[in-house]
């Protein structure tokens, strides 16, 4: 749901996908029947939201865990519903202008590496970049992410979620900061440009910057 609200469209989405389940599951004789359990399941595997309200997004996964309470003798939290349901724009696909639609179209991705982007004395910062990763490996850390028990049982090993969403989110922030060292490039290269097409021309640059910070100045 791109405008998710207070959730009333996943909501009668997930009763019919609950419906077919239960009649699939009643035709073909199963013994074992979890409402609590296959409502689980549908929220955490064919539900997904978008908001630009955080109060909506908090609202729709209320909405979410009272229809699984209802199901339950003892009332669990809410299913994992990171990446999910979530506050955002669904009709801008970019993050401070970089695109992000591409994300998973990528032959490869960005891991993280500790450097230094200097954007002049006034804009010096410490960033991370990023390496490159396979989308194998990503998709590896979502199933890892969203079905630890089976990763668990797979792979025979514990896994930190905290960890691992981090490496979710390294990976993705890889990409914004990737695409801030090129736009540095390109500007580096257009400021070079510039300076040499000026003094080729004759301009005195130092002189045109003293008088910018003068009339900077006079209008303050």
């Amino acid at each position: 749901d791109p405008a998710i609200g207070s959730g009333a469209f996943p909501m009668g989405l997930l009763q019919e996908i609950f419906s077919l389940k239960a009649f699939i599951h009643f035709q073909l004789g199963y013994d074992v029947w979890s409402p609590a359990k296959i409502k689980q399941d549908i929220i955490q595997n064919s539900i997904y939201g978008v908001d630009l309200e955080a109060g909506a997004v908090d609202i729709a996964r209320l909405r979410f865990w009272l229809s699984l309470v209802v199901d339950e003798p003892t009332p669990k939290p809410l299913p994992n519903l990171d990446y999910k349901i979530m506050q955002g724009n669904s009709l801008v696909e970019s993050f401070a202008g970089i695109d992000l639609s591409n994300m998973m179209q990528d032959q490869e991705l960005m891991v993280q590496e500790q450097s230094s982007l200097d954007f002049g004395s006034d804009f010096k910062t410490e960033i991370t970049l990023f390496d490159q990763a396979s989308k194998a490996d990503f998709r590896n850390l979502l199933n890892k992410y969203f079905a630890p028990e089976a990763w668990e049982k797979l792979h025979k090993e514990k896994v930190n979620k905290l960890a691992t969403r981090k490496e979710i989110n390294d990976i993705i922030e890889g990409k914004i900061h990737a695409q801030i060292h090129k736009e540095k490039q390109r500007l580096k290269a257009s400021i070079f440009n510039f300076e040499q097409s000026a003094k080729q021309a004759g301009v005195d640059l130092a002189s045109m910057n003293q008088k910018s910070k003068s009339y900077k100045k006079y209008f303050e």
